[in-house]
C-alpha cells in the first residue's frame, strides 16, 4: 500500500484525468488478484463447505488443520482485514484526485468484496477446524442412550471433552488475530 500510495501521488502530479483513471484501475486489478491469492495460500486440508450443502456423509466433512495451518489462516485473516479496511481510503484518495468526469468510474467495491469474501472463507475452515476437533465427543455423546442411564452426575466425561478442545484453541487463536 505504500508503493500504491507512492505511485498515486507520482501519477497524480503529472495528471487526474484518463492516466489516473487507468491506474486506479491497475490498483484494482493488482489487488483482486491479491486477493484471490491469499485464498489459494488458506490450508488446503479444509474445506469450508457443509455435509448438507454438498451431500456429503458427516465423516467426509472433517477439517484438521495443525498449528502451522491454523497460524497461517489467521494471518490470512488479519491481512484481508487490513486490505479490506485500506481499500475505501485508497478508493477515496483516488476520486479526490482525479478530474470530474472520471470520478464517477472509479470503483473499489469489487476489491472491498474480495477481500471480505477472503476473510469470511477463512473464518469458516477454522470454525470447521474447531468443529472437527470436537467431533467425537459430540459422536459419543450422541449414541449414548440417556433415558437408560440411572445416575447423573455433576459433570459428564463429554463436557470435559468439549471444553478441553475449545480451551486449547479458543486463547491460541484468538491471539493469533487482530481485535476487529
Amino acid at each position: 500500500f505504500l508503493h500504491i500510495k507512492k505511485s498515486l501521488k507520482r501519477c497524480s502530479s503529472l495528471t487526474k484525468g484518463e492516466t489516473l483513471l487507468q491506474l486506479t484501475q491497475a490498483f484494482t486489478r493488482v489487488l483482486c488478484k491479491y486477493a484471490q491469492k491469499l485464498l489459494a495460500r488458506l490450508p488446503s486440508t479444509a474445506s469450508a463447505s457443509s455435509p448438507l450443502a454438498t451431500g456429503l456423509n458427516t465423516t467426509d466433512w472433517h477439517v484438521k488443520m495443525d498449528g502451522d495451518e491454523e497460524r497461517v489462516a489467521c494471518l490470512i485473516i488479519n491481512t484481508a482485514e487490513y486490505c479490506y479496511e485500506t481499500v475505501e481510503g485508497l478508493a477515496e484518495s483516488c476520486v479526490k484526485l482525479t478530474d470530474e468526469p472520471f470520478k464517477e468510474r472509479i470503483d473499489m467495491t469489487a476489491v472491498e468484496d474480495e477481500f471480505s469474501s477472503v476473510t469470511t472463507t477463512a473464518l469458516s475452515k477454522l470454525v470447521l477446524a474447531l468443529e472437527t476437533k470436537i467431533d467425537g465427543a459430540l459422536g459419543q455423546m450422541a449414541r449414548v442412550t440417556w433415558g437408560d442411564l440411572e445416575v447423573v452426575g455433576d459433570q459428564s466425561k463429554y463436557v470435559n471433552d468439549l471444553s478441553g478442545a475449545i480451551a486449547d484453541s479458543i486463547p491460541r487463536l484468538g491471539g493469533l488475530l487482530s481485535q476487529n
